[in-house]
């Protein structure tokens, strides 16, 4: 499980991965955020990766041989980018039953990744499932919400911890 006391690693990871100003703000964007003013700032970055630890249903770091922290997640039990839509809020049971037709995905037996990062290296969100999935019994669907309006661009880029094969 992640800890408070692992942000600065979770800030230096986010770093190495959107070193830009065009990368941090796609960051933002898919993750609900009015731009990506608040990631720039260390202090702010701190405080919004902090929260993520401190305020998501589960949150996962996963270590190297050498202890060091090469992958994050948070997950929650509703799309974070859904949070800041109004009339949104945490109703995403009917949406989501209404566009993918699934009663079987719930509250009960799905979480969303709010936050996923990892470095280039074999493995690591396997290792990220695993410990989620060994963790929730119950748990039987993880799910990404991509919002609309987000270019094939910045889809490969904020989707590439989920591109290599598990």
């Amino acid at each position: 499980r992640a800890d408070p006391d692992d942000v600065d690693t979770i800030c230096a990871m986010f770093d190495r991965s959107f070193a830009d100003d065009a990368s941090i703000d796609s960051f933002a964007n898919f993750h609900g955020m009015r731009d990506g003013a608040l990631l720039r700032a260390k202090a702010s970055k701190e405080r919004f990766f902090i929260s993520l630890i401190e305020t998501c249903f589960m949150s996962v770091t996963v270590e190297d041989e050498d202890n060091n922290i090469v992958g994050f997640a948070a997950l929650d039990d509703i799309p974070i980018q859904m949070l800041h839509c109004e009339d949104a809020g945490t109703m995403w049971e009917p949406w989501f039953h209404e566009v993918y037709d699934d009663p079987g995905v719930n509250g009960t037996s799905a979480l969303w990744f709010a936050c996923c990062l990892a470095e280039p290296e074999p493995g690591v969100v396997a290792e990220v499932l695993r410990t989620t999935f060994s963790t929730m019994h119950d748990l039987q669907h993880l799910l990404v919400f991509v919002p609309p309006g987000i270019s094939e661009e910045d889809a490969a880029l904020l989707l590439q911890p989920f591109e290599a094969p598990f």
